[in-house]
């Protein structure tokens, strides 16, 4: 605990000192970042058991806790293990981005900010970190402010996550009303006397306000404009780790309300089904490489979903089995989803470094000329599509088992729900695959559509050696599962006390079996090819053309494009979709219910500007109507 302390005091200074250096100096943030992480890992892997430490602070009656268990250990193993890898990363990406300097000072308070949620266990500083991580995080997205597309997304972010700030407020409002103080210990104790309805609208604030942050379809808008936004390195540290504490905010809201009814897992599934395929579907359809990504981030907090739903059905039936399942797996693809959605935005940033656009129909026979960027994108590629063996497919096929000895199990409707479940991860896996088959073969392979591959080139060392460190735990993960199976039921355990009890010796068994089974393919494979070079070596290669009918050499023209590779995707499911002129997807819950709502939002804040510049009536008239709606909030939910 004290080493976690310790880190968050280091990124606390670096921060400090990168804001008053000027120029290159300002680096001293990555190297700052890069060192507390090592020490966070290390206090967060020495961890053991539960620790928690109380402050009395200024405020009457007011006690501030911070404190560490299983759960917070397993998050903060994510937080510390990939800022330190993007503070490399980052470092070397700044060198050729020095306009991004200036917001470098934001960067090791949200790594800061994302360990203190962690740890935080009081609703009120809970929310106090929480609102720094969001703010870090809005003015990171907004580094290219000049831009008039990364001002807007920085808007929509700021009303998205400020707006699920409102129902986390209710949420710890409301608990604290029903147990008399703020800290999480009284939340957890006063579980059992809350009433069903009180908890089943605690629990639809805890998803709706977690969930935004996490990326849940339909609160998932702000993603799509962020993380294109945002400076690459940015974008993988949000994907990877800052919407996981969406995901760990709703595993710690579910230890205050007491034992789950099995329509919070149903609901839950049914928004992981629908976030898993409208969020690989609108994938597949976009032409911007970041966007593709993160609207791939919206599938997997989807399979995520349907994992912890699978988990409430399973505790909310006494199934230890089934819940021990269904909660370990999710949790295991949170931390397999912040290694190889991590590789892919770091990816993006390299091509974007090397060919000076994100844009896929423009790009082309990269391979070539960034082969390492390359073969390090298809391992994150064949990760995030759940192939073996990579570490995608193990937390994937662990969902899967727990939905079918679900449906063994149970009976009535929540049989029907857990099929959908299968299906709808079946059916978005399926389209996972055509969608990063567009990404890699459209980028990578063929020839150049409209740029020229004599511009392109390598990234530095800096930027290359995370992104071998991700690929190689990608692979490592998917061939020694149970180390992290270990680490991820441990976590889950620390929600939900019975699952001790679950009965998963078969399933580390088949861990076994299936680590056997893709060394042997490896193997086969390196002894395929150790034979193939050494029968070959000493016979001279020859290259020739076949009859080819009077073609000359491929052109772009004669090449599938983003549009036209999806062309059967997109006619399929064009009666549920917006499409745009250009073939890309336009989002249902943008253009229908968000969009005007937020265009509402800044319509009231540019009034608000404008009228600051008035007499000082309109600033007594703001602070009146504050004061008066303080006081009926007061009186309504007073303590």
């Amino acid at each position: 605990m004290l080493l976690v302390l310790f880190s968050i005091a280091i990124l606390l200074l670096s921060s400090l000192f990168s804001l008053l250096f000027a120029g290159e100096k300002r680096q001293t943030a990555c190297v700052g970042t890069a060192i507390a992480s090592i020490v966070g890992l290390s206090g967060s892997i020495l961890s053991s058991g539960s620790q928690e430490f109380f402050f009395k602070a200024a405020v009457p009656d007011l006690v501030i806790s911070i404190g560490i268990d299983p759960l917070s250990s397993f998050f903060l193993i994510i937080i510390f293990s990939i800022s330190f890898l993007t503070a490399i990363y980052g470092f070397g990406y700044i060198k050729e981005q020095k306009k991004l300097l200036n917001t470098l000072p934001f960067f090791p308070l949200l790594v800061a900010s994302m360990a203190a949620v962690t740890i935080s266990r009081d609703g009120f500083s809970f929310i106090i970190f929480w609102e720094i991580m969001s703010l870090t995080s809005y003015f990171l997205v907004v580094s290219e402010h000049e831009n008039r597309e990364v001002q807007n997304a920085g808007w929509i972010y700021l009303i998205a996550t400020h707006l699920a700030t409102a129902f986390l407020m209710a949420f710890f409002v409301l608990l604290a009303k029903e147990s008399g103080f703020l800290l999480f210990k009284d939340f957890a104790v006063g579980a059992s006397t809350i009433t069903p309805s009180l908890a089943g609208l605690l629990f639809i604030f805890a998803i709706i306000g977690f969930g935004t942050k996490a990326g849940l379809f339909p609160v998932h808008l702000w993603l799509p404009h962020a993380h294109p936004a945002a400076p690459s390195y940015i974008s993988a540290l949000m994907s990877g780790v800052m919407i996981k504490t969406g995901i760990y905010g709703i595993m710690r809201a579910l230890m205050f309300l007491g034992r789950p009814f099995a329509w919070w897992g149903i609901v839950l599934i049914l928004i992981g089904v629908l976030s898993a395929v409208i969020g690989v579907l609108y994938a597949l359809l976009q032409h911007d490489l970041k966007r593709l990504l993160a609207y791939c981030s919206v599938e997997n907090i989807g399979v995520i979903a349907i994992g912890m739903g699978l988990g409430l059905i399973g505790v909310a039936a006494g199934n230890t089995t089934v819940s021990a399942l269904g909660f370990g797996g999710a949790l295991f693809h949170v931390l397999n989803h912040s290694i190889f959605k991590s590789l892919l935005f770091l990816g993006a940033g390299n091509i974007a470094h090397g060919a000076h656009t994100l844009l896929i129909d423009e790009l082309g026979g990269l391979l070539k000329k960034l082969p390492l960027t390359g073969i390090t994108f298809l391992i994150a590629a064949l990760a995030i599509c759940g192939l073996p063996p990579f570490n995608g497919f193990i937390s994937e096929w662990l969902i899967y088992v727990g939905l079918f000895q679900g449906t063994f199990s149970q009976s009535g409707y929540p049989i029907l729900v857990l099929t959908v479940a299968v299906i709808g991860i079946a059916f978005a896996g399926s389209l996972a695959v055509i969608c990063f088959t567009k990404a890699f073969g459209i980028v990578f392979l063929g020839e150049p559509r409209k740029i020229d591959l004599n511009g392109c080139h390598e990234s530095s060392k800096l930027m290359l050696a995370p992104m071998f460190a991700l690929a190689f735990l990608c692979l490592l993960i998917g061939l020694f599962p149970k180390i992290i199976w270990a680490i991820a039921f441990s976590a889950a355990e620390a929600v939900y006390p019975a699952l001790s009890t679950a009965q998963t010796f078969a399933v580390l068994s088949s861990l076994n079996y299936i680590t056997l089974m893709f060394a042997l393919v490896i193997a086969a494979a390196l002894i395929l090819f150790f034979l193939r070079t050494l029968f070959f070596r000493k016979k001279p290669e020859s290259l020739g053309v076949t009859w080819d009918c009077g073609f000359e050499y491929p052109t772009a023209k004669m090449q599938y494009g983003g549009s036209s590779f999806v062309e059967p995707v997109s006619a399929f499911f064009k009666p549920a979709l917006i499409l745009a002129a250009d073939g890309r997807a336009e989002d249902l819950s943008e253009k229908g219910l968000f969009g005007p709502l937020f265009k509402k939002a800044l319509d009231f804040i540019m009034f608000i500007r404008i009228r600051r510049k008035s007499s000082i009536q309109y600033y007594l008239i703001l602070i009146f109507i504050t004061l008066i709606t303080l006081f009926i909030w007061e009186a309504w939910f007073g303590i």
